[in-house]
């Protein structure tokens, strides 16, 4: 791979794996397939980005690719201790996030579970208050709540729910029963229990209140609250539901999240929450 960008210059994945000798890459197989690696070329440019050997940039720079070129990054630099990493992950993770149960932090992580209360404890994070769900928690000296942040139109996995295993902590108790998609091929879940929601969310003071989506066949951002956003809120919600649908359509040009989904998906994901009501 090393060879291959020197000679070449940065280059796409699929123009490394034909770049590379005939023998280089190895199938997985079945083995492989199964937890999402068919041949030894991802783990190997991975681990050579890691050492900080290569880096990957967005083709053509544009943030709604799923597409890189990879290119050559310096010489690596040494190993990294495994504590001084849990510890750096678990100070970004609890500014950003927390107030959060602690095993949020493993599961973005990829620490198990005793790693990742080890660096949470190591950095001063701790329970600071207690829910149906149980502990939460946050950094000694993470200060106090700015406040009300507003009316905000989250796109998908938004790192406000996401880093709190879904909008469950982010709804009112009654809401929390009521029934929704899930992303991917999973059955409906209840709002409080489902980790990937296939709705895009509106949150209104840090509260998740209802659900938005950009129909492309109608041009128009589609809204539903299933949580009471008061009379003075809804004007904000509308406001914030045109000032996004025009972005989408003169700066980004699409809605879609990601590469495989089409303007079909999107189109009925808005008849979906517009017959919500």
């Amino acid at each position: 791979i090393l060879d291959s960008l020197r000679k070449d210059g940065g280059q796409t994945t699929a123009a490394l794996r034909s770049s590379l000798p005939d023998g280089s890459i190895r199938s997985l197989g079945e083995a492989g397939k199964k937890v999402g690696i068919s041949s030894t070329l991802p783990p190997a440019l991975r681990e050579l980005e890691f050492k900080g050997s290569i880096e990957r940039t967005l083709v053509g720079g544009s943030l709604d690719s799923e597409r890189y070129t990879w290119t050559l990054n310096g010489e690596p630099h040494e190993a990294l201790d495994p504590e001084e990493v849990g510890d750096y992950m678990a100070r970004r993770f609890f500014r950003a996030a927390g107030p959060v149960p602690l095993d949020e932090f493993s599961q973005w992580s990829g620490l198990g579970k005793r790693d990742g209360r080890g660096a949470a404890e190591r950095v001063g994070a701790k329970p600071v208050a207690t829910t149906e769900e149980g502990e939460l928690w946050a950094l000694d000296d993470a200060g106090a709540s700015s406040g009300d942040s507003g009316v905000a139109f989250l796109p998908f996995q938004d790192n406000l729910l996401q880093l709190r295993g879904g909008a469950g902590l982010l709804v009112q108790p009654e809401h929390r029963s009521l029934v929704v998609p899930q992303w991917g091929r999973g059955k409906p879940m209840e709002l409080g229990a489902v980790r990937h929601l296939a709705y895009r969310t509106i949150a209104v003071g840090g509260e998740v209140v209802g659900f938005w989506e950009f129909d492309p066949v109608a041009k128009a951002v589609v809204t539903h609250a299933f949580a009471s956003t008061g009379r003075d809120r809804r004007g904000e919600v509308d406001e914030a539901a045109r000032e996004v649908c025009d972005f989408i359509l003169s700066e980004v040009g699409h809605a879609q999240s990601i590469s495989i989904e089409t303007d079909d998906h999107l189109h009925r994901r808005a008849g979906a929450i517009a017959a919500l009501g």
